[in-house]
């Protein structure tokens, strides 16, 4: 591979894979890194591939393979059948869609989730010419996965499966939401701090002859005073105290 004249130093986090490293000297930083994050897959190239900087890198003749290969492995695989299948982990339950290849509608069609001891079978709606929905409603957090099925009489053909993961909601995700303001709690700090609530923008602006007091650090003037203290000390030593 040709050199790199530029990179953005960076530390690998637990769990990460550096599958190409910069070597300078006796020292090496991780120029490719890529790890799985749930059923995903992530990757970060810390370097600039394609400024003038590194034009050996842009005249490189796998250029172009390098980034096909990377992007492909870490967009998700389409499926491989007649149906395209998402699965996606929302606030208020787990959506399903499948997207058919062709615009001939199928009757039907359905989505078995199954993991643990859950096993959901979920109704697929078509909403476009070869796009079907359905809804799942809330899961217990863990891994499920869906498979794509078609009815028949007393027939059933599975189509397409895709593993997913329903998250932990984050303990923290109560803060997140959004609430009206606590007025009373802003007017007792603004009564506690000398401020006010709700104030017009001219009334913040204008001067009220309060005295503001800034406290500034005396080292960039004590500094220099200390150097030439310094050097007067040893000036009058060698020349004016004899020896």
């Amino acid at each position: 591979m040709p050199p790199l004249d530029y990179a953005a130093e960076a530390d690998i986090k637990d769990g990460a894979e550096v599958p190409l490293r910069l070597r300078h000297g006796d020292k090496t930083q991780p120029l490719l890194a890529t790890w799985q994050y749930g059923l995903g897959r992530a990757a970060v190239f810390t370097a600039d591939p394609d400024s003038l900087t590194t034009l050996a890198w842009v005249r490189w003749n796998r250029y172009a393979e390098f980034w096909s290969q990377l992007v492909n492995w870490v967009m998700r695989q389409g499926g491989s059948g007649p149906f395209d299948l998402r699965i996606a982990d929302q606030p208020d339950g787990v959506k399903i869609e499948a997207q058919k290849a062709d615009a001939e509608p199928v009757a039907g069609l359905y989505c078995r989730i199954a993991g643990g001891e859950i096993v959901v079978d979920v109704a697929m709606s078509q909403v476009d010419t070869a796009l079907y929905r359905g809804d799942a409603g809330t899961l217990p957090p863990g891994t499920y996965t869906a498979t794509l099925m078609l009815k028949a009489n007393d027939l059933e053909q599975a189509l397409e499966r895709r593993p997913f993961i329903v998250a932990p909601v984050a303990a923290d995700a109560a803060e997140l939401k959004l609430r009206p303001p606590n007025l009373e709690l802003l007017r007792n700090l603004a009564s506690a701090t000398g401020g006010a609530l709700s104030v017009a923008a001219p009334e913040v602006l204008t001067r009220r002859g309060a005295t503001v007091t800034d406290y500034r650090s005396a080292a960039p003037y004590l500094l220099p005073i200390a150097i030439l203290l310094m050097l007067a000390a040893v000036f009058i030593r060698r020349r004016l105290i004899p020896g």
